[in-house]
C-alpha cells in the first residue's frame, strides 16, 4: 500500500525513535505478539521489541516479580543498543501485562525520574491482564 511505501521510505532516511516492548503471557513466546510487531514496524518509526526473557516454558511461573526483573534487564539491554530511540511504550497480554507494570518499577531511572531506561514513557497497554 502506499502508506507501508511511505513508512518503508521513512525508515530508509531516520531509524526509528520510539520502541514498544512487546510482553507474552503464561506459557507463551515472543512469537505470539508477532502479528503486532509486523504492524507497529509498519509505522517506520518504530521498533517493536518482543522480549523472550520469560522463556522457555517453566519460567513463567517463578512470579511477577523475578519475570519483571528478567523483562527490565533484557529492556534496558535493548535500550543501549538503539541509540536513536527515544521513547518507550510496553504492550502486555495476559500475564505479560504484570510482567511490564513490575518491569516499570525496575527501569525508572530514580525516584522523581520521569524517564524510563533513558526513554521517555508514552503508553502503557495490557490486554486480558489480571491486575487485581
Amino acid at each position: 500500500t502506499k502508506k507501508e511505501v511511505a513508512a518503508a521510505a521513512k525508515a530508509a532516511v531516520a531509524p526509528p525513535r520510539h520502541l514498544v516492548v512487546l510482553v507474552h503471557g503464561l506459557s507463551g513466546t515472543r512469537a505470539d505478539l508477532g502479528y503486532l510487531a509486523r504492524r507497529l514496524e509498519a509505522d517506520g518509526d518504530v521498533t517493536a521489541y518482543a522480549c523472550g526473557a520469560n522463556e522457555p516454558f517453566p519460567k513463567t511461573y517463578d512470579g511477577v516479580d523475578a519475570g519483571g526483573a528478567r523483562i527490565a534487564a533484557e529492556v534496558r539491554e535493548a535500550a543501549a543498543r538503539l541509540d536513536a530511540v527515544e521513547t518507550i511504550s510496553f504492550v502486555g497480554n495476559s500475564l505479560g501485562g504484570l510482567y511490564a507494570r513490575a518491569a516499570l518499577g525496575a527501569l525508572r531511572d530514580g525516584d522523581g525520574a520521569t524517564t524510563f531506561a533513558g526513554l521517555r514513557p508514552v503508553a502503557f497497554v495490557t490486554t486480558a491482564a489480571p491486575h487485581v
